[in-house]
């Protein structure tokens, strides 16, 4: 979990570049993939909200560290936990993750409606939420690996 504050840092300069508004005289590629763009907002917002849970969402903050330790309950101290292989998720925490990137994702499309040679898009805000969708998968399935290696491990 050390390596957590150094992928938030990351993802949020990932965010910078991506989304500041871009030199309004610089040329935009010629040549471009198709759907390149939407590509590009669902992996920064997948790899953002990834990065951010990590740091701010797990309880323990050993759990990925796929060590012999046990995990913690599902309902300890009255905190409302994801499941038993996601009990280390503080749901609260992650909501307002979630909820801090979809407004994150609006505003950017928002400012870009009013500046120029930029626009608003709303499949972008898709694309965004598409990705946080993402990022939180890939959170769950690091959780559920690490807990799968741990219960193989313990059992040995």
């Amino acid at each position: 979990m050390k390596s957590a504050p150094f992928l938030a840092l990351v993802a949020a300069l990932a965010n910078a570049v991506f989304f500041v508004p871009r030199v309004p005289d610089a040329a935009e590629p010629v040549v471009s993939l198709p759907g390149a763009d939407k590509i590009g907002h669902v992996l920064i917002f997948a790899f953002t909200t990834w990065a951010f849970a990590r740091l701010l969402t797990l309880q323990d903050q050993g759990v990925l560290t796929w060590s012999s330790t046990p995990t913690q309950g599902a309902h300890e101290r009255g905190r409302a936990h994801l499941g038993t292989v996601f009990g280390v998720v503080q749901v609260r925490r992650l909501l307002a993750l979630i909820a801090v990137l979809i407004l994150w994702g609006v505003a950017v499309e928002v400012i870009q409606a009013f500046m120029p040679a930029r626009s608003a898009d709303v499949t972008d805000a898709l694309a965004d939420a598409s990705g946080i969708a993402l990022g939180v998968g890939a959170l769950w399935v690091e959780l559920a690996l690490a807990g799968h290696y741990r219960m193989r491990r313990d059992a040995r």
